[in-house]
């Protein structure tokens, strides 16, 4: 019996400590000459600088967002973790296929096997969506957000390289 007690006591210390990094991460202001959701100027210039030009910046449902492309495919940095639409803490870059409603099931595992940071997902009106989340807390390098914007126009292209050895069904 003391054997079941030592084990449920070491489940429950460890589903405590899980729930404990659960909690909300505490908001950091960004830090001089860095790039951060908690401004999105800053990522706007940060776009502009690396050569990515963005097409709008705005605000749906108090969650702001700008609208660019990169090898011939649109997509969108998405400010999320949010407090009421400001001090965001994290950028979600996606670009969604509405049309791709009978996109096998095995060509979106390969491309997740493959891919391991752009995620392919259906979304809940059966398209699918690629996808990336960067947490920005406390702001990230010129440099570093560069190389994200210049890694995801990789991940764009090798999308485009992807859809043509497998087209997407519209019908």
């Amino acid at each position: 019996m003391r054997g079941v007690k030592q084990i449920f006591g070491s489940l429950f210390l460890l589903s405590a400590s899980a729930a404990m990094g659960t909690e909300e991460p505490a908001r950091v202001p960004c830090g001089e000459n860095l790039v951060c959701a908690s401004d999105p100027q800053t990522i706007v210039a940060a776009m502009k600088a690396a050569g990515f030009v963005p097409t709008k910046i705005a605000v749906d449902d108090k969650v702001p967002y700008i609208l660019a492309s990169a090898n011939g495919y649109n997509y969108a940095v998405q400010f999320e973790d949010c407090t009421d639409g400001k001090q965001c803490t994290t950028l979600w870059f996606y670009t969604m296929f509405d049309s791709a409603k009978n996109f096998p099931v095995d060509l979106v595992n390969q491309w997740n096997r493959d891919k391991r940071l752009a995620t392919m997902v259906y979304t809940d009106k059966g398209g699918i969506m690629v996808k990336y989340d960067m947490a920005t807390s406390g702001g990230v390098s010129p440099t570093s957000f560069s190389q994200t914007l210049n890694w995801w126009a990789v991940m764009m292209k090798e999308l485009g390289t992807f859809f043509q050895a497998h087209p997407i069904n519209t019908k």
